[in-house]
């Protein structure tokens, strides 16, 4: 479903705004019994961002918060104390680049004119390259007893804004991300 808003994807993600589609992929251990999860405690929490500290602080507690809210709904309890399982996340951008064929100037300017390419073009010619970056944030739960990753999400989108900025929504848009983040968690298994 494509939506406009200015989705805040941890720190480099958190500077998208315009309309397109978010892409959400769950794996989970399909031997975890994830009906013995009562309890969680956070363990890890990685960004990687151009955002000041102020602000990656803010970005870390709202999506603390959001997180805390979707497993608390759930049934989840938050403790120091010998949980069932941990959670953390990890978040950054990358760039995605596609090259193609040079171009000329003259083909830049009217590129419906040269539609092969030719080898009398000169080494002055401009690269046809295309980079995007792709902003990651990914959702972990880590068994408890034996410490290995038993569920994970990852949710990816083309980045469109300035890296360093913060939406205005931050809290709305953590939500979202945590809601779409952990809508499959826990997953429906045969452990009852």
């Amino acid at each position: 479903m494509k939506t406009k808003r200015s989705l805040g994807m941890i720190g480099l993600l958190l500077a998208v705004g315009s309309a397109r589609a978010q892409k959400v992929e769950t794996q989970y251990d399909r031997n975890a019994d994830f009906s013995s999860y009562k309890t969680y405690a956070w363990r890890q929490e990685r960004l990687l961002s151009q955002l000041s500290k102020e602000n990656q602080a803010r970005v870390r507690q709202s999506l603390v918060n959001a997180v805390n809210a979707q497993l608390q709904a759930k049934g989840f309890t938050l403790t120091q104390s010998s949980p069932s399982f941990y959670v953390g996340y990890n978040g950054g951008a990358m760039a995605k680049g596609m090259a193609g064929e040079g171009m000329t100037a003259e083909e830049l300017a009217h590129p419906m004119t040269l539609d092969t390419w030719q080898a009398t073009m000169m080494p002055s010619e401009i690269p046809n390259v295309w980079v995007t970056m792709e902003g990651v944030l990914e959702f972990d739960v880590i068994d408890a007893k034996s410490n290995k990753i038993v569920w994970g999400s990852i949710l990816r989108e083309k980045l469109r804004n300035n890296p360093g900025e913060v939406p205005k929504d931050l809290d709305r848009e953590t939500e979202e991300l945590a809601q779409k983040g952990f809508r499959n968690f826990p997953p429906k298994t045969g452990h009852k």
